[in-house]
Formats: C-alpha cells, sequence, structure tokens
C-alpha cells in the first residue's frame, strides 16, 4: 500500500494502477485517498472516471456529482457535468441529461450510438 496517511500518495497509486489496467486496486486505492480526504476535486473526478471506465456507472455518476460539490480548483465542474451527460445518455435516460428542457440541445440515445457506430 502507498502512505496511508497521504491522500495525495494514495490518489496517485491509484492513478498508476488503473493507468496499467488494474481498476480493482486502483479503485480500491481512490476510495482509501477519497476516506482521507474527500474535498479533493480531482481525485473524486479521477475516481468517477475510472468507475465510469470499468462500467459502474450508478457509482461514476454518484462521484462525478460529488465533484461538484467541491472547490472548482482544477476547473472540473464542467467537465464533471459532461461526463454525467454521457453516463446518462449511455444508460438510456435522455431525460436526465436535459432536465426539464433546460439545454440548448437535446441528444438521443439513439443519435449517441449512430455516432459512435460511425466514429
Amino acid at each position: 500500500d502507498a502512505a496511508p496517511e497521504s491522500f495525495e500518495t494514495q490518489s496517485m497509486y491509484a492513478h498508476a494502477l488503473v493507468s496499467t489496467g488494474d481498476f480493482e486496486n486502483g479503485l480500491a486505492a481512490y476510495a482509501k485517498s477519497l476516506e482521507i480526504y474527500p474535498g479533493s476535486a480531482r481525485t473524486q473526478f479521477n475516481y468517477a472516471a475510472a468507475l465510469e471506465y470499468s462500467g459502474r456507472l450508478k457509482d461514476a455518476l454518484t462521484h462525478y456529482a460529488l465533484v461538484l460539490e467541491c472547490q472548482d480548483t482544477d476547473r472540473l465542474h464542467a467537465q464533471a457535468h459532461v461526463n454525467m451527460g454521457v453516463c446518462l445518455l449511455v444508460e438510456g435516460d435522455d431525460a436526465a441529461v436535459c432536465g426539464n428542457g433546460a439545454c440548448r440541445y437535446r441528444v438521443s440515445t439513439r443519435q449517441l450510438s449512430e455516432c459512435i457506430s460511425e466514429g
């Protein structure tokens, strides 16, 4: 284990593990880092991204939402919103992405899957 008293060391360790494809241990290290200091927007974001990449979309949505509760020192709020929208679209929740018709453009899951299959 990386130094358990340092959330930053745990977060860097988690990032290294996830980068090599070791999601199980990487996600555990991110969780440990967030137990020490849950107010890190960067760690919340990276944890959410790793959860998303490993297919745990509902958990990813939870942590992207937690990014929005953190101070935005790394300017991650906008990207967290975008990633939340992608997770919701992948899950087929078109209505939640636009919330009461407030968004300027609406993309359906069908359109998203067409873009993915064409890309």
